[in-house]
């Protein structure tokens, strides 16, 4: 709360008379669970990938609960089918609807202090709220006693903009210490909009321990062709590998068109998968320098100021195949379209 203060009143109990009183201005401060966070594509009325984050330094005993509130999240609606993946949560979990809106995951083996991560799909509301998105995380012990929460998670808002969509991940390999060949399909149904023609970089974030095997831009494949006539990424500056965890793939402002774009680029799968076993995909506005010209690269990660959204994408386990992977990454409402169906939302304010 924004006042942390306790007040204590003497009261004469003969006459009920207000006697005295006192403040503890100070109060104390509610320590939330570490690292929490989550993330989906802020874009209206789409079934998407909501993933969440969290740390916790409680034990929780076979039994608990992860109960996902989104009383403050109007609009949105969870769905607990077979897109539920529990990413890093330990042994089987169950995922129940709250008949709210919400979630209530129980866990059938004991959470250890650590960090985890999860995602679902849900379905997003049709406009952006006024006062904002937030997700709750409570976790209970096997008594339903709170042990741990984050409260009040701020979620991405609500941008409208056109029809695109992120197709599952695809992998040759996932052998621990195995070079692997990662595949990104991005499809646009439509052209952008004139006033979307900035759209200039597609980040890829890799999760913790995995780092890529690109020595020379001709190691990342892609397709359609960029010919010199009319090309569609940006000359010989098009690729992005400085740094091992993460790759970008730089645009011509203005030249994407309507069909689909496939990146391919090797990756070394490491030894043990990270809690937060997730690929962060995002779409970046262009940068300008002082001068009004465009800088060489337009954002390096998730938080940077030219993200317009970021889709995340749960990772695959060590030796899980991907012909089963993709089975499980696309579900339920998505089972008859890709992971990600969505539209692309680009808030033009941010960018005027």
């Amino acid at each position: 709360p924004s006042t942390k203060s306790w007040y204590v009143i003497g009261i004469d109990a003969a006459n009920d008379e207000t006697v005295g009183w006192g403040e503890a201005a100070d109060g104390f401060e509610i320590i939330q669970m570490e690292r929490s966070e989550v993330m989906y594509a802020g874009i209206p009325s789409v079934s998407t990938v909501i993933a969440f984050t969290f740390e916790t330094k409680e034990r929780i005993q076979a039994g608990g609960t992860l109960q996902v509130s989104t009383d403050k999240a109007p609009g949105f609606e969870l769905t607990c089918d077979e897109s539920f993946q529990q990413i890093s949560l330990p042994g089987e979990v169950s995922c129940y609807l709250d008949g709210a809106g919400g979630a209530l995951i129980h866990l059938n083996d004991t959470l250890t202090p650590g960090a985890y991560a999860f995602a679902m799909s849900g379905n997003t509301p049709p406009q952006r709220s006024t006062s904002g998105v937030y997700f709750s995380l409570i976790l209970q012990d096997q008594n339903g006693l709170v042990r741990d929460a984050a409260m009040d998670l701020p979620g991405p808002q609500i941008q409208e903009g056109f029809v695109m969509r992120l197709e599952p991940l695809y992998w040759d390999s996932s052998t621990p210490g195995s070079v692997s060949r990662i595949t990104m399909v991005m499809v646009l149904d439509q052209d952008p909009p004139e006033q979307l023609s900035r759209l200039a970089s597609l980040l890829i974030e890799f999760p913790m321990g995995f780092y890529h095997a690109v020595q020379r831009t001709i190691d990342v494949e892609y397709e359609p062709p960029s010919p010199a006539s009319a090309p569609w990424l940006r000359d010989t500056r098009w690729l992005d590998f400085t740094q091992m965890d993460r790759i970008r793939i730089d645009f011509v402002p203005g030249e994407l068109r309507a069909q689909t774009y496939q990146f391919t680029f090797p990756v070394v799968v490491p030894s043990q998968m990270p809690a937060n076993n997730l690929w962060l995909v995002s779409l970046c506005d262009e940068d300008r320098t002082a001068s009004g010209a465009i800088a060489a690269g337009s954002c390096m990660t998730v938080q940077d100021s030219t993200v317009a959204v970021t889709f995340p994408i749960p990772g695959f386990a060590l030796n899980q195949d991907h012909s089963l992977s993709a089975k499980a990454l696309v579900g339920g409402a998505m089972s008859s379209g890709p992971l990600c169906a969505l539209l692309l939302g680009w808030l033009l304010a941010a960018h005027l």
